[in-house]
């Protein structure tokens, strides 16, 4: 196999595929060891990939034992060199305080770098850590700035979270036409709770005219996802 001689030979992105396909028994029998064994000669030369594949392995215990502490050392090492996958990973481990102690600084830090990266649900977080005031002091402007950004990217829980800061005036002058567009948008992507929000609009005539007849459908795509929230309100549209 050709890779197999060009990662004998010390190509580290050889070395990363031979991994690679260990790890999956792509084209060879599957072999988590020698996976985590070739993982780690390509990440011992700075291999960003082979880093972040360490890092799984041992987040998951996949070819060597479960060792927290190891993953996010490597973890660590691919979000220096800009993995932002890496950053995102490396920003969840800090502020559960996992393989490292706790640091909601540290923790806000790296999802900043990631999100700055494109990293979507990086922006998303970003967003959520500026509203609650995590590892950042609680600044809505930047809360909404972020969402924005994360929605655009087809985040549905920022579609969420904006829809309803523009639906509640918070951190942001109230704006129903805005609340009822990331609802809208949240909701043809499925999500039963925006689905919900959307019957309630249309129910309650909110920046619109009155539907019930779009309410009772928002409600019942909501419903048949399981959210009791849609259910009563279905129930109570059948008793009136």
């Amino acid at each position: 196999m050709e890779v197999y001689g060009h990662a004998l030979e010390g190509d580290a992105d050889a070395q990363t595929e031979l991994g690679y396909r260990l790890a999956k028994g792509i084209g060879i029998k599957k072999n988590e060891v020698e996976a985590v064994n070739w993982y780690r000669r390509a990440a011992e030369q700075n291999h960003t990939p082979a880093q972040f594949s360490l890092g799984v392995m041992y987040a998951k215990g996949r070819g060597v034992e479960q060792d927290f502490r190891s993953a996010f050392k490597w973890y660590l090492k691919a979000a220096a060199q800009g993995d932002a996958g890496a950053q995102a990973i490396i920003a969840g481990l800090y502020l559960k305080g996992i393989g490292t102690p706790p640091d909601p600084k540290a923790a806000f830090d790296w999802t900043l770098r990631a999100a700055k990266r494109g990293h979507p649900q990086s922006m998303f977080k970003v967003g959520e850590m500026f509203a609650q005031g995590v590892g950042a002091q609680q600044n809505l402007d930047e809360a909404l700035r972020w969402y924005k950004k994360a929605a655009d990217k087809g985040v549905v829980d920022a579609q969420i979270n904006l829809a309803f800061m523009y639906g509640k005036g918070q951190g942001v002058e109230r704006d129903d036409s805005q609340a009822f567009k990331w609802y809208r948008r949240a909701a043809d992507s499925g999500s039963p709770i925006a689905q919900f929000n959307l019957g309630v609009i249309y129910a309650k005539g909110r920046g619109m005219p009155q539907d019930l007849k779009e309410a009772r459908k928002w409600y019942q795509l909501a419903a048949n996802q399981g959210d009791q929230n849609a259910e009563r309100a279905l129930t109570r549209m059948g008793a009136q």
